[in-house]
Order: structure tokens, then sequence, then C-alpha cells
């Protein structure tokens, strides 16, 4: 399913249809999974608010066949990679640092500290998105010409786009929603964090438990968000993220079925301190690609961890829901 990208949508007026865009992936999916009478799911997810689309269509979908008593929805979702950060290229380095040096003896400070700032960050969608910025405002104050601004957008484009797609490094609504889903018990483990595409192995994983719950209501996809909406909230407010996620939360509980709203999940984010347990950082070597490289060596599991960590600091975490995999949060963390 296509979908837009607000890393690059912004500042222009593409962000007008962003919104709008999730709401229509959600009818998309009720649309083939009705034509094609589908009870089940995987979902190969993708970046933004694609999996939130995808994940309202599933629930509202699953509220509609318990109303007419047909047969409960299941759905397991496979998030896509996360894409190593790009690598500004040697000579094209030295040649931002020429054009910020050139722009601070100038009389342009500003702009200056923001090339210098903008360069210690790894390549990613939004990244190239302030170069965008930033080298139009050179043409303005005449230190590049026109051509020279679409050459080194076109080089920077070049060195951060992968062959193999995938979600970026740093942690914005693309891995928000990768750790809000998990949390919300829609992933198995062995997919949620991977540094390439899953292997036939992984997926079989998926598969199997997804079929082992099949025709079980107490696993159908929107008793599993349901059960647990508090714990994705306490994660995500205990990892950082994208803000978009409050809205897209909220929407995923309204197509749900459920009264829900901003009160609600702010009554569920201050009933109990939560403590900031993820140090992110795009500049220090601590973003969601070194989180998953973490994952694949075996030396973190992930969202098992965040919620693991919670419990550890007493933040009242609900371990006795059900998830995809087919147990429940405390026979996973057993």
């Amino acid at each position: 399913i296509p979908v837009l990208c607000d890393g690059t949508a912004q500042s222009t007026l593409g962000m007008s249809y962003s919104l709008a865009s999730r709401n229509l992936i959600s009818d998309m999916v009720v649309n083939q999974m009705e034509a094609q009478s589908y009870h089940s799911a995987i979902v190969l997810s993708g970046c933004d608010k694609s999996p939130f689309g995808v994940l309202n269509g599933l629930v509202n979908l699953d509220l509609t066949r318990l109303n007419r008593s047909d047969h409960p929805l299941h759905a397991s979702f496979i998030p896509s990679h996360v894409l190593k950060g790009g690598t500004i290229p040697q000579k094209l380095e030295s040649e931002l640092r020429s054009i910020s040096e050139k722009a601070r003896k100038t009389g342009h400070e500003n702009l200056a500290d923001d090339i210098d700032e903008t360069l210690d960050y790894i390549l990613q969608c939004s990244s190239n998105q302030a170069f965008q910025g930033i080298l139009q405002r050179c043409v303005q104050v005449k230190l590049i010409s026109a051509a020279d601004h679409k050459r080194i957008e076109k080089e920077l484009a070049i060195n951060t786009c992968d062959s193999q797609g995938g979600i970026c490094a740093f942690y914005g609504t693309g891995n928000s929603s990768r750790i809000a889903v998990s949390s919300l018990g829609l992933v198995h483990p062995d997919v949620e964090l991977l540094t390439e595409p899953p292997t036939q192995t992984q997926i079989q994983s998926v598969v199997k438990s997804l079929f082992s719950v099949i025709q079980k209501a107490e696993f159908s996809i929107s008793t599993i968000v349901s059960k647990n909406i508090e714990n994705s909230i306490r994660v995500m407010n205990a990892t950082g993220g994208s803000t978009n996620l409050v809205k897209h939360m909220v929407a995923a509980m309204l197509y749900a079925g459920y009264r829900f709203d901003l009160w609600d999940y702010q009554r569920i984010r201050n009933a109990h301190p939560i403590p900031d347990i993820f140090d992110y950082s795009l500049t220090k070597g601590r973003d969601i690609f070194a989180l998953a490289q973490q994952c694949c060596d075996g030396k973190s599991r992930g969202v098992e961890t965040m919620i693991n960590t919670l419990v550890e600091n007493e933040v009242p975490m609900a371990l006795a829901v059900p998830t995809i995999s087919g147990q429940t949060w405390k026979q996973r963390l057993g």
C-alpha cells in the first residue's frame, strides 16, 4: 500500500495529504479483506503512519465482524527492517564545510551553524529535508548556485536510499509505529527489530504463531489492542519517539469501537511516574539501528526488554494480556 513520507512532504503542500493517507489506507485494507473474505493477515508494515493505517482498518473490520457474529480477525505485523544511516561522501562533506566557512565569513553565522549541526547527523529522510532548506537559503544569499543546490541534493539522496527499502534509523513516526505496534502485542519477537529483511525461518515463526491463535476470540486484533493499550502508552512515553503517535493510538482505539480520547491517553500517562529508559541519539551511535543490532546480537529483546525494565521500575504493566505470539507478556518474559 503506497504511503507518503512526512520526512520529505513536510514544509510543502504535500503535508495536507498526510493524515488523510492513513485513513485511506484503512479503507483499502477493509475493502481487500472483505472482498477476499480473509480471516487473518500477515502485515508487511512500512514506514510513517502506514502501520496504523493498516491496524485501524483491521480492528474496525474485526469489530464489524463481531457485530454480525462472524469469525474473529487476527493479524501479525512484520515491520520493515531498520536502515543504517547513510554517510555523506568525504568530498561532498568537504564541500559543505567549505560552504559553511564561506557563510561564516560573509556574516551568515546562523546558516553556518545549521550546516555544521546537520553534518553531525546520519543521513536519512529528515536530515535530507533539513539540507534542502539549508541549500535553498544558501542559494538565496548567493553562496551556491541553483545548479549546485540540485547537484548536492541529488548526491545526498543517492547516499541515503537503500535498494532493500526499510525504515530510517531515527526515532520518527516510522520507528515509533514499530515500537507502538509491537508493544500493542501485534509483532512476533523474531521480527520486531531487524537490520535486514526477515529470513524464511523468521517468517515461518510468525506464520506458525498466527495459525496457533486463529479462531480464538481472545487473540482477535481488536481484543489484543484494547488489552495492551495501557502498556503501549507507557512504553512510548518511556522511550520517546514521535509525538504523532498520540493521535494514532487514540485513533486505533476509536476504530476498535471504544470511547477514547486525548484525556484518556493523558490519564494513563499520568497515572504513574514513567522513567526515561532510552537514551536515544542520532549523533552518538544510539539510534534505532543500534537498538536493532543489539536485538540481532541477542543483547536486547526489544519491547520485551522495555516492558521488563518498566516492571523493574515498578511501573504497572499488564502482563497477563494476550499477544499475537500466542503467549501473554508474562509468558514471554518468563
